[in-house]
């Protein structure tokens, strides 16, 4: 079976809005609810979707923590990390980023991965 895969973002385009995000973490608080996560002119998001279950992806949510707590004067409201799970529910996400302590990073749940 072969697989295609085509991606319609280039360099210079603009984001998307992400619809139906349940909140978990933003500003190093806990929190809930449904938003959407919007880019804002003149900011810089990195969008890292990760997964409790992804061994790989465990090593960059610690460096993007390490760097919002390193740079977070110099970059203030200008750089934003967005982690978006992808895990079957959001209670797992949850866990693994209070284990982890992970909190400085924005995360988010979407329920269909």
């Amino acid at each position: 079976m072969k697989v295609g895969i085509q991606c319609k973002i280039a360099k210079g385009d603009k984001m998307g809005v992400i619809k139906n995000a349940n909140k978990i973490y933003i500003e190093g608080e806990e929190c809930e609810g449904v938003t959407e996560i919007v880019h804002k002119e003149g900011e810089v998001i990195l969008l890292d979707l990760w997964a409790t279950w992804c061994g790989p992806c465990q090593n960059p949510m610690n460096h993007n923590n390490e760097m919002l707590l390193k740079e977070k004067e110099t970059w203030k409201d200008k750089v934003r990390i967005v982690g978006l799970g992808t895990d079957q529910g959001r209670d797992a996400l949850k866990t693994r980023i209070e284990e982890r302590k992970w909190t400085k990073v924005e995360h988010y749940w979407v329920s269909n991965g």
